[in-house]
């Protein structure tokens, strides 16, 4: 019934959809299918990859070196093309990633506890969202120490325009990024190797809830379960994963974070839109229960063996008919 009626009005959605991809503004703010100028906001925004944000490395007890700083900017213009040509954000022209760095880790805890609502003592890096900062304990291991930086970018990245996402995504995308690698030619994520042997230890033993029930709980349940438990972290970091290893799960995040961009807090969306593309895309079957094939094919993958990914900043080819496809069945579909 559905479909009957919005079948007259789908030529004109076609057209608003390969308008706004053939000539979109540098800079616009996105509801559905329609595009509005950046004027509704006070800060210009823009998708130029070429401009690349300002980084300030702020270091009341500590020095940080020439090498490991020109190694954080690298991965973080990297990140910051990667979110533009594959998640389509735009950023503020005048963005800055500000990073405040102290050495002595009580110092470090002493500051978190005055501008943290609840810092974690276990933790060594916070993104604190209303100073837009990050905050590091930068410690000996110098590795550790930009991992943590690039796992606080992915949040400062993802919150400048995204005031809502769920914590498994919003989680998972900064334990991807904590493995980015930009020393080769080529940058890379490389696996966690601790997590995924947790998975392919818990997984076949029913230990870890079923994806419906894990995509559709409240960042409060999530958050809850965090603070005592490895599984929810460990199955964010596994999903992403997962969804970034083909272009088709790229595009999947990219539309959950295109609609939390636009849309008010929906704690089932995430699961509607991987069932949407697992119809779309052809993660599963025609005729499958789509969220059963998806978790199946994850659960496949968990029992392989992990291979480090190639990123590239490229972006994703459109196809205009499957993205006014992929917006009706988000909008309508129950």
């Amino acid at each position: 019934m559905l479909k009957r009626i919005l079948f007259p009005f789908f030529p004109i959605l076609l057209l608003i959809s390969l308008y706004q991809f053939n000539s979109q503004p540098v800079s616009t703010y996105r509801l559905g299918v329609l595009s509005f100028p950046d004027f509704f906001s006070g800060t210009e925004l823009t998708r130029d990859t070429t401009r690349l944000p300002r980084v300030e490395i702020i270091q009341p007890d500590s020095s940080v070196s020439p090498e490991v700083r020109d190694y954080l900017v690298q991965g973080i213009g990297f990140m910051y093309k990667f979110y533009i040509t594959k998640f389509d954000y735009a950023f503020p022209k005048d963005l800055t990633v500000k990073i405040r760095v102290y050495r002595d880790l009580d110092d470090y805890r002493a500051y978190t506890s005055q501008v943290a609502s609840s810092p974690i003592a276990s933790h060594i890096g916070l993104y604190i969202h209303r100073l837009q900062e990050i905050v590091v304990w930068q410690g000996p291991d110098t590795v550790r120490f930009t991992k943590t930086v690039f796992h606080e970018t992915s949040h400062l990245l993802l919150r400048s325009q995204t005031h809502y996402c769920p914590r498994w995504l919003n989680e998972g995308l900064s334990e991807y990024f904590e493995e980015l690698d930009v020393t080769g030619a080529v940058p890379v994520v490389r696996a966690q190797v601790v997590k995924d042997k947790r998975l392919k230890k818990r997984l076949p033993n029913g230990e870890l809830p079923a994806l419906e029930e894990y995509l559709t709980q409240t960042n409060r349940q999530w958050s809850r379960h965090d603070n005592h438990s490895d599984a929810p972290r460990t199955m964010a970091w596994s999903l992403v994963y997962y969804l970034m290893d083909s272009p088709k799960g790229q595009v999947v995040i990219k539309d959950m974070l295109d609609y939390y961009r636009t849309q008010p807090v929906d704690t089932a969306q995430s699961l509607r839109v991987v069932n949407t593309f697992a119809e779309l895309d052809s993660f599963a079957s025609p005729h499958a229960e789509t969220a059963v094939s998806f978790e199946g094919n994850w659960r496949e993958w968990v029992a392989q063996e992990r291979q480090e990914q190639p990123l590239s900043a490229e972006p994703l080819p459109k196809n205009h008919l499957a993205s006014v496809r992929k917006w009706l069945a988000m909008k309508w579909e129950e």
